[in-house]
């Protein structure tokens, strides 16, 4: 008898099942290698956040033109690849320091989002750092700290929210507190931008992983306007729409484009006559301690030390402010509770004391009127805080005690011969009387200048 081998009988519905395992094995294998090569999947949103002074007379024709252009721009940005716009503007009885504390607070942007933080209004520097003081609107109040905000520390906060691009832009001026720029004649941008390439836009918005700090001049100089917008975002708007345009042959960059704008803006306020250079700085995104560590990439037309207009004898004004606590930001200090000095401070200190050896020189040859105006003009009260509270500022307080007394006593000497000198501003003869004042204060301020070259060259 033999064994009947079993029929093996076709079953349809075991055929389909085994098919749509198999479907279903490369359907995902191709949705996963797909999805790693593209741009994120999720809904991005961009955050645009717009504080702008509307109210100031100098300042509302040109800073209401910025918010119509930038509106313009972000909306065809969105509508092109497909962003969640999400725009705050405070303007007018909302342009105050406090909601702009409310707002940075309560802003949960997600790791793929993008934050666009743009102030176009009044700024000046307290002596501490490079960024400029952003003002505030104050209610007949005198302007100062209580209603000032530094574009540095805005800058950190917005980091610290951890989104996947995030742009901090100061447009102010970062000179004197009263020292106000007002809108000047000049031509405006003729904005047009229907001619952008979707994949530049993605580019620069979607593929950039990073953060970004712009002021729109440097320290001790104007931010400039017209009335048909700021000297800075006209060239800005006209520089993105070229790299972001179908006859741009590069691959845009954040780099490329403010790097352009920077040489734009300083080249177009020197045919105006005037001074203005932007400074930015690149960061990595969502990584607090990589900044610390790491150097910025730090852009600027001209060597950041020259801070004065050419045609300013007389350094900035320096102000008021709450002094920078040490090893807080990476953006002006050596580091360490020993090395943690103000360097912003220390080029402030050098800069004052080439002032004064130069007038001092030319105090030979000057008569008496013109050198009681030059130093009326020098030796207003934010320069006398600087001197007095030269510790502080300086940020030398975690020295030895030897140390900080002897810093202290040059500080105290320093600011009363300038004192002095300037008792002396009604006498006939000023001049003899101020060259006689101002030995001890230059002597004490180059000790002060070598003994912190010293301490800096012991922490490298």
């Amino acid at each position: 008898m033999t064994k009947q081998r079993n029929k093996q009988t076709f079953s349809p519905l075991l055929h389909y099942k085994v098919d749509i395992k198999r479907f279903f094995k490369y359907f995902f294998a191709f949705f996963a290698t797909f999805s790693a090569s593209s741009e994120p999947v999720q809904s991005q949103n961009f955050h645009l956040i717009v504080f702008a002074d509307t109210d100031d007379p100098g300042l509302s024709a040109p800073n209401r033109m910025n918010i119509a252009n930038l509106e313009l721009i972000v909306d065809t940005l969105c509508g092109t690849i497909n962003l969640n716009k999400h725009v705050m503007i405070f303007r007018g009885n909302d342009f105050r320091a406090t909601k702009c504390d409310q707002v940075i607070s309560t802003l949960r942007p997600a790791a793929e989002d993008i934050v666009f933080f743009y102030f176009m209004g009044h700024g000046w520097n307290n002596s501490e750092r490079e960024e400029p003081m952003l003002l505030f609107k104050s209610d007949g109040h005198s302007p100062g700290v209580t209603n000032s905000r530094n574009l540095g520390v805005i800058f950190d906060e917005l980091r610290k929210k951890g989104a996947r691009l995030t742009l901090a832009f100061g447009e102010s001026c970062n000179s004197a507190i009263n020292d106000r720029s007002k809108a000047k004649k000049g031509t405006g941008i003729a904005l047009n931008v229907s001619d952008v390439n979707a994949e530049k836009l993605k580019e620069l918005f979607l593929r950039s992983n990073m953060s970004i700090i712009l002021q729109s001049c440097k320290r001790g100089q104007k931010s400039n306007s017209s009335e048909d917008g700021g000297w800075f975002f006209g060239t800005f708007i006209e520089t993105y729409k070229q790299i972001v345009s179908n006859s741009e042959k590069q691959k845009p960059t954040w780099e490329m484009l403010l790097t352009r704008t920077s040489e734009a803006t300083s080249l177009y306020a020197a045919e105006q006559g005037a001074r203005q250079e932007p400074v930015f700085h690149i960061y990595p995104a969502n990584n607090e301690a990589a900044r610390k560590e790491n150097s910025p990439n730090t852009k600027s037309p001209t060597p950041a030390a020259n801070n004065t207009s050419k045609n300013e004898g007389i350094p900035a004004p320096l102000q008021k402010g709450e002094p920078k606590k040490s090893s807080v930001d990476g953006h002006t200090e050596t580091g360490g509770n020993k090395c943690a000095i103000n360097l912003t401070a220390v080029s402030v200190l050098q800069q004052e004391l080439r002032w004064l050896e130069k007038f001092k020189k030319d105090l030979l040859t000057m008569g008496d009127a013109k050198a009681v105006e030059e130093y009326k003009r020098y030796y207003e009260p934010g320069r006398q805080e600087f001197f007095k509270e030269l510790v502080k500022k300086l940020n030398v307080g975690q020295l030895d005690a030897s140390e900080v007394q002897w810093f202290s006593e040059i500080s105290q000497e320093t600011a009363e011969y300038l004192d002095d000198t300037a008792y002396y501003l009604n006498h006939p003869q000023f001049t003899m009387k101020a060259s006689a004042k101002l030995g001890i204060p230059i002597e004490n301020l180059r000790n002060a200048a070598a003994r912190i070259q010293d301490l800096m060259r012991d922490c490298k």
